[in-house]
């Protein structure tokens, strides 16, 4: 007991979406945090974010990685950044504008796009696509998971804006294409937990975190 009161043994009920794993940082952040504590038993649960904060929220979850979407919290939880990358574009290898080797923000304009709004939520992407594009966008569906998402896409239904780290994530007639323009909107990943109540391995994990 005094070895899991410190942190040395018991478990860390972790979630996740799939840019963490693309981008590396949950694997990183578990390679570092078994280094240093081998006993202690790590439990991953993909989940899609809004269920991340309701289940940190209950105490089933300890620490979930999330997109930060402009959505304020929940009371009762805090936020550390955990990465940023500008977007790309994923779309299907027929697609038009596959032919180009990077993309203007003008050539967004009037495409239809697949955006991720998990949940029901129905802003989701929406606000940070309206500030890319200065309008309106045309959406054409709205989807719960990156996987989704990238599937749609490739089957040339519309266009997809993806975090940077995604384009690791290889699929049949889908292409990544970057944007020629820097844009101050980027996309952002948090690691979420409780405020302040965490004790034991849980608290070993996001001392790493803070470190």
């Amino acid at each position: 007991m005094r070895r899991a009161a410190r942190g040395e043994t018991g478990v860390v009920r972790i979630g996740f979406v799939g840019n963490a794993v693309a981008a590396g940082r949950l694997s990183d952040d578990l390679l570092a945090f078994h280094a240093a504590w081998p006993d202690v038993v790590v439990e991953l649960h993909e989940m899609a974010p809004a269920e991340q904060l309701e289940a940190i929220l209950a105490g089933r979850l300890d620490v979930g990685y999330c997109p930060q979407l402009g959505h304020s919290l929940p009371a009762g939880l805090q936020a550390r950044s955990a990465g940023s990358w500008h977007w790309e574009v994923a779309m299907g290898a027929r697609h038009p504008l596959a032919a180009h080797r990077s993309l203007r923000v003008s050539d967004l304009h009037e495409q239809p796009f697949i955006v991720y709004a998990a949940d029901g939520d129905d802003e989701g992407q929406l606000p940070m696509l309206r500030r890319l594009l200065g309008g309106e966008p045309r959406i054409a569906y709205k989807v719960g998971s990156t996987m989704s998402v990238l599937a749609l896409a490739a089957a040339g239904l519309g266009l997809a804006l993806v975090p940077a780290p995604v384009r690791k994530m290889a699929a049949p007639n889908l292409v990544y294409r970057r944007l020629a323009e820097r844009s101050p909107l980027v996309s952002e990943l948090a690691a979420i937990s409780r405020a302040g109540d965490e004790w034991g391995a849980a608290r070993r994990y996001l001392d790493m975190l803070n470190g």
